[in-house]
């Protein structure tokens, strides 16, 4: 599943829907199953599973993630707001994902 939506991401990107901010390493999305008021989800452009398959290759993609969500938490001017991602056994499509959730 991580690897098709890597696919999608890297080659039709345009095609997803509600895209906020987008950069060379990272796409930021209104969540189309919100767990909150707010919630984007962050998806780095590299195919990574899980928090357990980092590699020093994937820091840059992680970095610019969370540089994404300091942009929408400033353009926002969000003040309660928390980053979640899950383990595989917790993820509902197992691909390195961050939630941006703010009531």
């Amino acid at each position: 599943g991580g690897l098709l939506v890597s696919i999608g991401i890297l080659k039709a990107p345009g095609l997803l829907p509600s895209v906020v901010e987008e950069t060379d390493k990272t796409i930021a999305m209104k969540s189309p199953d919100p767990l909150a008021k707010i919630d984007y989800l962050v998806l780095p452009k590299k195919d990574i599973l899980d928090i357990g398959d980092l590699s020093s290759e994937d820091a840059a993609y992680v970095a610019d993630a969370f540089e994404v969500m300091g942009d929408l938490v400033r353009k926002e001017h969000l003040t309660d707001y928390k980053v979640i991602t899950n383990g595989p056994g917790f993820q509902q499509v197992r691909y390195l994902h961050f939630h941006l959730l703010a009531q």
